[in-house]
């Protein structure tokens, strides 16, 4: 009985094409234009339905639609893009296994220069709908009645018309369930796509499932003479085989068929592991419900049964534990994934099956007489394991999870106009780490001659400074420093500084915050500081009663890409900023004005909304909450309160988490730091009420749609 620990584990699954890697990638950012979107999947994808789409944030569509598959690796797609200006941009991709038919959508967000919004990082659900989950359960079931009859008959049980039904039953059931797989593909296709109609999605259903209707119907007219000729043990072996091969069928439309590297060997593996779950529920169905246990001979059938479960048993244990192995790429995935938590729902099914086992292998040893008693266990036994198989439907058709494309937080920052300090955290989360630091040049090329680098790292929202500490060189040209004591959550301060007799001073400040949302959940319900919402209160006050202000801006994406922007804001509707990578745009209530570095004229298009200064800046805060108030600085020659605070996500505007120094005199906001998924930015506010004047770029002409 202790199969189907094991068994339910890990029954195969279809193919799912997951995304593993895109170029851009989710939530990067680009300092200049991107000429395509460039994705590779975890299997091949069918070149006629699959797609990418790029829109940007006015939903306009800014591909050439063109998506093409590479006929080298039908992994991989690419869609070449028009002219793109800064902003974000949402990539909506769309593919069709060649394997199963199965179609998955997802989407994701990338930004082009400056973006002032925190950009999103969203993926594709990969999940099954109601439907299709209830399709699968029905076929594996019927399926598993039906070999587990013909195993019962293949022993020398006495097949009774209840157990002929079940079979029959089950026969039909799986044909029907495979059958209406064609038109709920082709009328209620998955991620929201259009209906197509029978004859297209006929031409894309894979040659696997068109196999397995032929067997399943094959199987129907055999359990059907086998029944009403009472020749089931005649018709048990050829009846079992062809039970085994629509089984085995699964395979061919499972990952272990997409496992390039270990095709065979994984689609073996799948295979004997989808048989000795589909017997053993099955079997246990038939000596359940059939009446055979009632029999005299129940207790040589019981024992019989017994044989074979221990001969499937490790081999089960064996093949369940390879399938799992492969499919969760960690450990944590079991608690830190929708996936590994359904599959830990379902070894809490297998742990309850498994204790009636055992009271039932108990009963079977004590003799004859508690053959009847069985009965209820083995009912209850099955109840749990047609459960289980429900779990194990769930699981087959949804995407697993995959190993993140970002392991580390990677942060830029420029120096000047050609150098730039790169930091990397190993483990961005409250713990002892270690930190990589490099100087480079505009092309990210490390710069030589730095003769020492010391890091020094600060508490913002505590008194908790520690020493600077040298870094250790290391023979890329890179510095290191192991075992970080950044033991406390909350934001931090970097201070990176690089010193050699051949090279300028180098030094660059980051602010990070422990954990980091893009790899951990961000620790909410902090209690709330009064001071600091009375800071923040007047800090918008004072901010609303500008007339003119700049700004001079970092952002980086988390990867190692980042973009500098300087901003000038005039009072009622106007602001302009720059990039270092060329770009400049001028805002003017609705129209905003664009200009490239590749010589081209102004250009310009409508705005969505007008722009209001200052009375568009404060928007991007409300709702703030979770206020702490920090330590004590000194920005500009002003002593400054530093406080943290958190922004709720609302539609338009992501969840994210903001740390600002605000003048104790002044009541202005002289620094700011910002995280959200995919999303670190630091700002530096100055010439408050200075002298400004923005104008209208002079031959502008209107922007090509």
């Amino acid at each position: 009985m202790l199969l189907i620990f094991q068994a339910t584990l890990a029954l195969p699954v279809s193919a799912h094409a997951e995304l593993v890697r895109s170029e851009p990638s989710a939530g990067s950012l680009r300092p200049d234009g991107v000429r395509q979107v460039d994705l590779s999947f975890s299997e091949a994808v069918d070149p006629t339905r699959s797609t990418i789409e790029v829109f940007n944030d006015r939903r306009e569509r800014v591909d050439n639609n063109d998506t093409k598959v590479d006929a080298a690796d039908p992994k991989h797609m690419v869609v070449t893009l028009k002219d793109v200006v800064d902003g974000i941009y949402t990539v909506t991709w769309t593919n069709t296994s060649p394997d199963d038919g199965h179609t998955l959508r997802g989407t994701y967000t990338f930004r082009v220069g400056q973006s002032r919004l925190p950009g999103a990082a969203a993926t594709a659900s990969g999940n099954p709908s109601v439907l299709a989950i209830g399709l699968r359960w029905a076929s594996l079931l019927g399926l598993a009645a039906v070999a587990g009859w013909f195993l019962l008959g293949m022993i020398g049980t006495v097949l009774s018309d209840t157990g002929s039904g079940l079979a029959i039953g089950g026969a039909i059931i799986a044909l029907v369930a495979d059958a209406l797989l064609l038109p709920a593909q082709a009328f209620f296709p998955p991620g929201g796509l259009p209906a197509e109609g029978i004859g297209p999605t006929l031409a894309t259903m894979p040659l696997a499932w068109m196999v397995r209707l032929a067997l399943e119907a094959l199987l129907l007219l055999v359990v059907v003479r086998a029944a009403r000729s009472r020749s089931g043990d005649l018709l048990a072996f050829p009846g079992a085989i062809i039970a085994a091969a629509a089984l085995v069928s699964l395979t061919f439309t499972s990952h272990a068929a997409a496992n390039t590297d270990l095709r065979l060997p994984s689609m073996a593996v799948n295979s004997l592991h989808i048989l000795s779950v589909a017997f053993w529920v099955g079997g246990v169905v038939q000596l359940a419900l059939a009446g055979v246990l009632r029999h005299s001979t129940g207790h040589d059938v019981l024992k019989r049964f017994s044989g074979i479960a221990l001969i499937l048993a490790p081999l089960a244990v064996v093949t369940g534990a390879l399938n799992a192995g492969v499919t969760l790429p960690a450990v944590s995935s079991l608690w830190e994934t929708n996936y590994g938590r359904v599959l830990l729902v379902k070894s809490a099914i297998v742990v309850a099956i498994l204790g009636v086992a055992l009271v039932n292998r108990r009963r079977v040893r004590q003799g004859i007489d508690y053959v009847s008693r069985i009965v209820g266990s083995l009912r209850i036994e099955a109840v749990l394991a047609v459960v289980a198989v429900l779990a194990a439907s769930i699981l087959a058709l949804s995407v697993p999870p995959t190993v993140a494309q970002q392991q580390v937080l990677s942060l830029r920052s420029m120096v000047d106009d050609g150098r730039y300090v790169q930091l990397v955290v190993n483990s961005p989360d409250a713990g002892r780490t270690g930190v990589q630091v490099w100087l480079t040049d505009s092309d990210k090329q490390i710069i030589t001659g730095v003769d020492s680098v010391s890091v020094d790292f600060t508490m913002l929202e505590r008194t908790i400074d520690l020493p600077a500490v040298r870094a250790t060189a290391q023979p890329d040209g890179k510095w290191t420093l192991s075992d970080v004591p950044l033991t406390v959550k909350g934001w931090w301060s970097i201070g990176v500084h690089f010193r050699g007799p051949n090279i300028a001073p180098a030094d660059a400040r980051f602010f990070v915050l422990l954990p980091d949302p893009t790899f951990s959940q961000v620790e909410r319900g902090r209690a709330e500081n009064e001071r600091a919402r009375e800071i923040y209160k007047g800090a918008i006050a004072r901010l609303t009663e500008l007339k003119s202000m700049r700004s001079s801006e970092e952002l980086s994406d988390g990867i190692g890409n980042s973009v500098a922007t300087k901003y000038a804001y005039e009072a009622p509707d106007k602001m302009t900023y720059s990039t270092t990578s060329g770009f400049e745009s001028v805002a003017i209530n609705d129209v905003q004005y664009f200009k490239r570095p590749d010589g081209n004229p102004w250009a310009y298009r409508s705005r969505l909304s007008p722009y209001i200064f200052p009375a568009n800046l404060p928007s991007y805060y409300s709702g703030a909450d979770e206020f702490t108030l920090g330590r004590q600085d000194t920005v500009d020659g002003e002593r400054c309160q530093v406080i943290s605070f958190h922004v709720p996500e609302v539609p338009g505007r992501d969840e994210s988490w903001y740390v600002w120094w605000v003048g104790i005199d002044s009541h202005l906001i002289r620094q700011e730091g910002m995280v959200a998924v995919h999303h670190y930015m630091t700002n530096h506010y100055f010439d408050h009420d200075g002298p400004i004047q923005i104008t209208v770029p002079e031959g502008a002409v209107p922007l090509p749609k």
